[in-house]
């Protein structure tokens, strides 16, 4: 009795240990099966992270291309605007022949040895990208047996004569009598015009007359060749270099008007046209 007692408690005893084996495996499977799946988890969301990092990669990318195709069509369409069309040229001639006019009728009325005309125009761009402002003689008239500086003065940069532009800019015009008293002031402004034996000097500037900055500045030269004559006074010769560059200035004035008054009607009929397709 006693032996079949001691068989059916090594029984249990065993029943009990496989049944403990077995929930042991149990959770050991548990646990490695929430391991795996919190390792897969964990490379789907790195998945995720990184193809969403190419595809903002890859929109940036498409954002540039963007910018530039539109960059590149914008610089396209400016050129195409450029382009030396029939209006264009006769307008532009038109200008021209008024300065030169001008300049003509300046240099008989002041017996100086030259006249000219200076302009302001873009130049190139420094590596910070600031703007290289250049200035360039567009038109001259010279009196007989007097050489021509025109090409001794284009594409040069502002600051080559920076005493000239400083005052120009507080004072809109310069006015010399001796040119020497530049000698110390100013050494590139003296050499300039000794160079071209300038002896005294009379400078405008023309402004724009809507936002009041420089464009350009007009110029009456004498030389001992062509000195002023016994009448023509300092304040006579400012005078009429002034009145000179008031109608230049309203002629390159009424050219601009127009050419933004036409850009205005284009874009009032292009805004009312599409109103009226809207419609």
């Amino acid at each position: 009795m006693l032996f079949r007692s001691s068989i059916a408690t090594t029984e249990w005893v065993k029943y009990g240990v496989e049944g403990a084996i077995f929930l042991i495996a149990i959770a050991i499977l548990s646990v490695f099966t929430y391991r795996i799946k919190k390792q897969v988890d964990e490379n789907i969301k790195r998945s995720d992270a990184q193809e969403a990092r190419v595809t903002e990669r890859q929109r940036a990318v498409d954002e540039q291309l963007q910018q530039i195709i539109a960059l590149v069509s914008h610089i396209q369409d400016e050129r195409n605007d450029r382009s030396h069309k029939a209006k264009e040229e006769e307008k532009s001639r038109k200008i021209d022949n008024y300065i030169v006019d001008q300049l003509q009728g300046l240099l008989v009325e002041l017996h100086c040895a030259r006249t000219y005309y200076v302009c302001y125009h873009n130049g190139s761009w420094s590596n910070n990208g600031m703007s290289l402002q250049k200035m360039s003689i567009s038109a001259e008239r010279t009196n007989l047996a007097v050489t021509s500086i025109t090409k001794e003065l284009q594409q040069m940069p502002r600051s080559f004569l920076m005493y000239f532009d400083k005052q120009l800019v507080e004072n809109n015009r310069i006015f010399c009598s001796d040119v020497t008293d530049l000698e110390q002031k100013d050494t590139m402004s003296y050499n300039w015009l000794h160079s071209h034996q300038c002896t005294k000097i009379a400078i405008v500037g023309i402004r724009d007359e809507y936002h009041k900055y420089l464009i350009g500045f007009v110029v009456a030269e004498y030389s001992e060749q062509y000195p002023p004559l016994a009448d023509m006074s300092d304040k006579k010769i400012e005078l009429q270099v002034s009145k000179a560059a008031e109608r230049m200035s309203g002629a390159l004035q009424v050219v601009k008007r127009k050419e933004e008054n036409q850009e205005n009607t284009v874009e009032l009929v292009t805004i009312q046209g599409g109103e009226a397709n809207d419609k």
